[in-house]
């Protein structure tokens, strides 16, 4: 299994270091304290300390000066000061947490993996119960469903990110699902999700070869675009993204995760995730994206495989039946 590396970014890498360094006790029971409380109190201090007041005028004229002539900014900047450094202490906890693998979000994806694995346990526990009306020629052909089992994992990707979103709760996400041929060439677009939001679209649009989709399979590599209306502002020949007529597919942020099979010369699949707030999905969090997406992207595999098989095995002796 690959794991997530590290951070990406250097905010990113600045937030885990800030976090792992407030862990050790001395900054939790003395510095922090004094950076947080300090500088207001040095600054009301001046007002009322006769002796503070004459030592700052004497080391740092300039700071006196400026608290002497602009009281009301000085207060300002007092009182201000701990909130400012609260919203900073928060936005890095929400850095280190949007990048951890927490409990809830193991859970989730656990979760969406599992309501894969039951539909296909339940559709072999009716044939099981059934098992006197199976031939032992049919058997593999009538319980092997790999068409249902790609779509159930493909609305299994998109319960799972419409699950794990903390923020922007009405925000839209769409997962769809695109098969390639051995050019890779887009030759369908058979499953989306939510199921009330089609594929606008067309293939003909999407095979551009300056597509999201294309440049994924054709590269190999996951592609996120962090802002489509920004895409547009790029020069053409750097652009992930075309424009493929629909409005709404030309905001938002996009990741579209390439399914390599077997040796890695052929992408059958790709899985496309559309949210229509730009900045949802952010290039810092790449490898995490790649984990996740990592997990459904073996069992489209798997499923591909049996796919291959039935086509070969079953439906030539359909066809001589």
């Amino acid at each position: 299994m690959k794991y997530p590396k590290g951070e990406r970014g250097l905010y990113a890498r600045f937030a885990k270091w800030l976090f792992e360094f407030y862990k050790k006790l001395w900054v939790q029971f003395f510095a922090a304290p004094v950076i947080l409380a300090v500088p207001p109190a040095f600054i009301t201090g001046f007002y009322g300390n006769k002796t503070l007041n004459a030592a700052l005028t004497t080391l740092a004229p300039g700071v006196a000066t400026f608290l002497a002539q602009e009281v009301i900014a000085a207060i300002a900047i007092a009182a201000l000061y701990p909130t400012v450094l609260l919203v900073f202490a928060k936005s890095v906890v929400k850095q280190v947490d949007a990048r951890g693998l927490n409990i809830d979000s193991l859970l989730m994806v656990a979760a969406a993996i599992d309501n894969v694995v039951g539909s296909k346990s339940k559709r072999f526990a009716a044939h099981a119960s059934n098992h006197h009306n199976l031939s032992r020629d049919k058997a593999f052909e009538d319980i092997t469903q790999p068409t249902k089992q790609i779509a159930e994992i493909t609305r299994a990707v998109c319960d799972l990110f419409n699950a794990l979103r903390t923020e922007k709760k009405r925000s839209l996400i769409r997962v769809v699902l695109a098969t390639l041929d051995e050019q890779g060439q887009i030759n369908g677009l058979p499953v989306y999700y939510p199921q009330d939001e089609p594929v606008r679209s067309t293939i003909e649009a999407l095979n551009n070869p300056a597509s999201a989709i294309r440049t994924a399979a054709r590269s190999r590599r996951i592609v996120i675009i962090e802002s489509i209306g920004n895409e547009f502002k790029k020069p053409k020949e750097k652009r992930k993204f075309v424009d493929t007529g629909n409005e709404e597919d030309n905001e938002g942020s996009l990741i579209c995760y390439p399914v390599v099979y077997g040796s890695g010369k052929h992408v059958p699949y790709v899985i496309s995730i559309h949210c229509d707030v730009a900045g949802y999905f952010k290039e810092a969090f790449r490898d995490l994206y790649e984990h996740t997406l990592q997990r459904f992207a073996l069992r489209l595999s798997l499923e591909h495989s049996l796919f291959i098989i039935k086509e070969n095995i079953c439906e030539p002796n359909s066809q001589q039946a």
